[in-house]
């Protein structure tokens, strides 16, 4: 299932932390993350992807939040913000680097980047349908994808 997790109000520049994911949690109605849901972060940054401030303005995941839902079992995760991670500035300034990302030389996992229209799922922001169709790329690190959320009527 999909789930969308609301961090709008978190600043450009702010580490997405455990709490963070748990808070947002607490307002899907009781509705709790199980293993092999995809986790849509939803920061509004998509919201000015024709401005420069998108290469710059959005909070990212720490590594902490990354494992904090991977031990819940979830493995595909996104964000609606140019980077995974927090801003370049912001990383050189706390002296961590790609933290998120290099998660992914631990523990197998996949996240999406610039996402838009999160903003456009409807409550209950849960139990909806997520399609990912990647490019097929041999040898490749990353590939753009057609994510689309599939969302019904019960």
């Amino acid at each position: 299932d999909g789930v969308v997790l609301d961090l709008t109000y978190l600043q450009p520049g702010d580490e997405i932390l455990p709490r963070h994911i748990e808070d947002a949690e607490a307002k899907l109605g009781g509705y709790r993350i199980k293993a092999r849901d995809i986790v849509l972060l939803r920061t509004d940054a998509a919201k000015f992807r024709t401005e420069s401030r998108y290469l710059t303005d959005h909070p990212g995941m720490t590594r902490e939040a990354v494992y904090h839902l991977l031990d819940r079992g979830v493995m595909v995760m996104g964000i609606d913000a140019i980077g995974f991670d927090p801003p370049v500035a912001k990383m050189f300034e706390r002296k961590k680097f790609w933290e998120a990302h290099r998660v992914m030389l631990e523990r197998e996992y996949y996240h999406l980047e610039n996402l838009c229209n999160l903003h456009e799922i409807p409550a209950p922001y849960h139990s909806f349908t997520v399609s990912v169709l990647p490019v097929k790329w041999r040898g490749a690190s990353a590939a753009p994808v057609r994510a689309v959320a599939i969302v019904g009527a019960d």
